[in-house]
């Protein structure tokens, strides 16, 4: 057994990493501040706080939205033992990362030039099917975020990690976690020597944390794309990336 096994929470930027995040910090009883206990890569590396699962294991965790499988950071070398990749059905991470740029959280990537109060506003005014569009066209409404490129080019080279390491790489889609919150983790948990009798606490102390009232943490809901989206924009859509929502099960 490694003294230190190194895990690492990948997914497209608004696709449920940092409840991920929450929901594993719960299960471990870790008491730190997430952005130390379980660093994003952007902000303070990959070396977590060393978190002891209940069948002796210990782990550091962190979390990317990098596009690909990240193995050295500030010169280091390091293995990924495990990855946990988060999948969300893409109309739904457009409407939360709109959300998330019309509330001006990124502040790094630069702004949207189309922009309102938030996603009602959107509505309202008649913008989503333009701002749609072009998440059609360019896979992401932040094109400055290159590390995570696109929905399509982020999915799908993790797609080929996934089929080539399957006992590495565990996907797990952001619907089931919301529709059958224990089933979804069962397998994560499984995989970090977690007992699954933890899942469901873990989860409400997790709904602790991210309730900020919508604003980061915006409905925290599967299918809300169905409140801002056309049957004209699904199909649009599907039209240019049908084989790669086949392949999702989307």
């Amino acid at each position: 057994m490694k003294e230190i096994n190194k895990c690492g929470v990948y997914s497209f930027p608004k696709s449920g990493n940092t409840w991920m995040r929450e929901i594993l910090r719960a299960a471990f009883g870790d008491k730190e501040n997430t952005s130390v206990s379980i660093p994003d890569i952007y902000e303070r590396g990959v070396n977590g706080t060393p978190l002891r699962a209940d069948d002796g294991q210990t782990w550091s965790i962190y979390k990317s939205h990098s596009k690909n499988e990240v193995t050295k950071y500030a010169g280091e070398m390091f293995e990924n033992d495990f990855i946990i990749y988060i999948l969300r059905n893409p109309y739904d991470v457009f409407c939360s990362q709109l959300n998330y740029l019309l509330r001006g959280f990124e502040r790094n990537h630069g702004g949207i030039l189309i922009s309102t109060r938030d996603v009602d506003a959107a509505k309202s005014q008649g913008m989503i099917s333009d701002l749609f569009s072009a998440f059609c066209v360019y896979g992401t409404l932040d094109p400055y975020f290159r590390d995570a490129g696109n929905y399509i080019e982020n999915v799908s080279n993790w797609l080929k990690i996934k089929n080539e390491e399957p006992d590495r790489v565990l996907f797990v889609k952001y619907e089931d976690m919301v529709h059958d919150f224990e089933a979804a983790l069962t397998p994560v948990f499984t995989k970090l020597g977690l007992s699954s009798d933890k899942a469901l606490a873990a989860k409400d102390l997790a709904e602790q944390r991210t309730n900020d009232g919508g604003k980061f943490f915006w409905k925290k809901q599967a299918n809300t794309y169905k409140e801002y989206l056309s049957s004209d924009d699904i199909l649009k859509f599907k039209k240019y990336h049908g084989s790669i929502m086949n392949e999702l099960g989307y």
